[in-house]
Parts: C-alpha cells; sequence; structure tokens
C-alpha cells in the first residue's frame, strides 16, 4: 500500500503523478506554454511549484514534467521513489532535500504550529514558529532517550516543547538547551501588547505553559486509571533561564601606578553592585565542574542563606555576617566543596577560625574564598 501510487515506470525509473501547485499556496504565478497548442497552461490554485520560469524550464527539459491533451489542465510532475540508506523515499528536489518531508508536511504543518502557540498563549505572539510535532519526529529517530537536544535558533522554544512532550510519550529523559538572541519584540505587536519584551521571554513562557500543559493531561490520564495500572510518570519539565553576561566581580588586578588613594575603598569588596548570590553561584559552578543543571537547594542556617549543591557536592554562602557558628554548621555537613565571599565573614574571629574548623570537621572539603 504505502508504494502503490507509484505506478508509472520509464527509462529513468519508476515514478507517481504529483501536481505542480505550490505547498500550501501562494507559489509564483508564469506562462508555461503547452508543446502542442502553444497556448500558457492553466496555473494551479496555490501557483506553480517551481520558483521561476527558469526552474521549471530545466525540470521540462529533464523530462520530469508531463504535459495534459491541452492547456485547460496544469501538467503533472513525475516524483520518482529511490533507495536511500536502506529505505525508499521520493527523489530530491532542488534545494536537496526531498520535498514530501521539506515541502507538503513541514509547510502544511506551519498553520498547525501556529494554532498550538495560539491555543497556549491565547494570543498570535510569535509568527512562524517550527512544527513540535516534526520536531518531535526528528528528534526521536536522531536521538536516545537520554540525548541532549541542542537548538541554537530556538526561537519560540519548539524543540524545549518537542522534547518534553517525546519524553512523556515514551518515558525518556532527554534534555534541552535552548540559544536565543534577546531580540527585543517590535513596537505595537500582539507580543509587545502582551508583555513579552523580547524573543527569549516568549520562549521561557512556551516552555512553562507547555510543561504546565504536558502535566494536565498526564494528571487527568492518571486519574482515570483502571484497576491494575501503572500510573504514567511526569516528566522534568523544569528549566533555567541564563543570560551571557560579565563577571560578577570588579576589575582589581591594577598596577601600582594605576591604584588612586580615593578609590582604595572601592576596593574592600570586589563584587559588582546589584548582583545577587545567585548570580554568584553560577559563576563558580564552572570552577568546580559543576553543570548548570545541577540540583540546587537553599537552605538557612542562623538566618543566613546558603546554597547545596547535589546533594553535598558544593555548599556555598554569599551572605554577609557569616559568623563562626555558620561556618561550623557547614563544615559539619562534610561537603566536597565550601565557597564563601571574602567579605560574607562577618569578624576577624570568623576569618581566623575559617580554616580550623574545616581542619577539625571536614578537613578533606576543598574551600575558597572568593
Amino acid at each position: 500500500k504505502k508504494y502503490s501510487r507509484y505506478s508509472h515506470i520509464d527509462e529513468s525509473g519508476i515514478w507517481r503523478d504529483d501536481n505542480m501547485s505550490w505547498p500550501g499556496g501562494g507559489g509564483p504565478t508564469y506562462d508555461v506554454i503547452h508543446p502542442i497548442t502553444g497556448k500558457p497552461c492553466k496555473v494551479p490554485p496555490g501557483g506553480w511549484r517551481y520558483a521561476s520560469i527558469e526552474r521549471m524550464q530545466e525540470a521540462i527539459d529533464s523530462g520530469k514534467v508531463v504535459f495534459r491533451d491541452d492547456e485547460t489542465e496544469p501538467p503533472i510532475r513525475k516524483t520518482f521513489l529511490i533507495r536511500k540508506a536502506g529505505r525508499f523515499s521520493d527523489d530530491d528536489e532542488e534545494d536537496g532535500i526531498g520535498r514530501q518531508v521539506m515541502g507538503t508536511y513541514f509547510y502544511r504543518s506551519s498553520l498547525q504550529a501556529s494554532s498550538v502557540m495560539e491555543s497556549l498563549f491565547g494570543a498570535k505572539v510569535f509568527d512562524y514558529p517550527k512544527d513540535h510535532e516534526v520536531l518531535k519526529r526528528l528528534i526521536k529517530y536522531a536521538s536516545d532517550s537520554d540525548s541532549l537536544i541542542v537548538d541554537f535558533f530556538s526561537g519560540s522554544a519548539s524543540t524545549a516543547h518537542a522534547v518534553m512532550e517525546l519524553n512523556s510519550e515514551d518515558d525518556g529523559n532527554r534534555r534541552f538547551i535552548m540559544v536565543q538572541i534577546p531580540d527585543d519584540t517590535e513596537q505595537n505587536t500582539v507580543a509587545s501588547r502582551e508583555g513579552y519584551r523580547n524573543l527569549c521571554e516568549i520562549g521561557e513562557e512556551r516552555i512553562r505553559r507547555a510543561g504546565a500543559s504536558i502535566k494536565s493531561r498526564i494528571d487527568e490520564m492518571n486519574s482515570q486509571l483502571r484497576l491494575g495500572d501503572e500510573p504514567k510518570r511526569i516528566p522534568d519539565i523544569g528549566f533555567r533561564v541564563l543570560r551571557i553576561d560579565e563577571s560578577n566581580y570588579r576589575n582589581v588586578h591594577l598596577e601600582p601606578g594605576e591604584q588612586k588613594q580615593a578609590s582604595i575603598f572601592d576596593y574592600v569588596d570586589n563584587l559588582k553592585e546589584e548582583r545577587s548570590p545567585e548570580d554568584l553561584l553560577f559563576e563558580v559552578l564552572p570552577t568546580f565542574r559543576i553543570p548548570y543543571s545541577a540540583r540546587i537547594q537553599e537552605f538557612v542556617i542562623d538566618g543566613v542563606k546558603c546554597f547545596n549543591v547535589n546533594e553535598g557536592q558544593l555548599i556555598a554562602c554569599f551572605d554577609t555576617e557569616v559568623g563562626t557558628s555558620v561556618i561550623e554548621k557547614i563544615a559539619q555537613e562534610r561537603p566536597i566543596y565550601a565557597v564563601f565571599r571574602d567579605a560574607s565573614l562577618a569578624d576577624d574571629s570568623s576569618a581566623a577560625n575559617f580554616e580550623e574548623l574545616f581542619k577539625t570537621y571536614s578537613p578533606e572539603t576543598i574551600r575558597r574564598v572568593i
């Protein structure tokens, strides 16, 4: 049944009838002269399949175009069955990619992709999104269940949506990295009126909404389980948003002649203004070869906020007024790494006891004061 459409054969191979219409409509119109009647052939409703009369003539000359009895109907195009990497598929088009995949399927589904976006947002906040269903199929074919999927042109984050949905279907643990320049949304567009300042914000919100939709759907399925059925697992729908920025620290490495008496006190704390403890934490993670996807838990010791990364792989504290009791309790947790700010230590006593406390409770912990 799959190959029954290929009902013709000639010296070039096995082929089927195919229409000459531009996929989805809106194609070019020009005169294609019927070789017998000498009159222009009827243009397909969607315009000609080929972008120019020159490309059409190449197809005619190569025998890929079959004219009808007269000009009242558009000609048909031969689509050959070829073998590639052990599989049969349509012959390639001028763009080097099979038409059946890149032409009909992608273009036809672009309207579906826009519909998915509108259903998630309740408004058309993004033009021409990639279709997550198509991406889901490609990812399924080209990855394993625990692969890392990277999209350097994330746009509306269709790839993230596809990864999460595929994980929900086959219980995979694929992860994704979406990369997008934060191009500003144009003024007076639906996106700007909805409060999205740039493309990244649209992508972030899509991941949130797609994840919530997947969770809701699975929750509903699990609420209707029959006796003895196992509930379906909800995939990991969490994500982090990071941006490329300058270091959190001032440049305090100056030559002696560059120092000025008036600016000496500027270097008491080497941290730039308006930088949060979270900013510091994510700057130090690569120092210890800890991925940005690591599990991070916040906890409080004597009113001071601390971070526990990967269940004790790293404990960090960047608050001010960190006293001896806080240092002691962190040392007692015996982390692999411990990180503090130089300006965090509450007093000289805390600074003096820092090394001794770790030598007492956790001598193997690697300590850093930044």
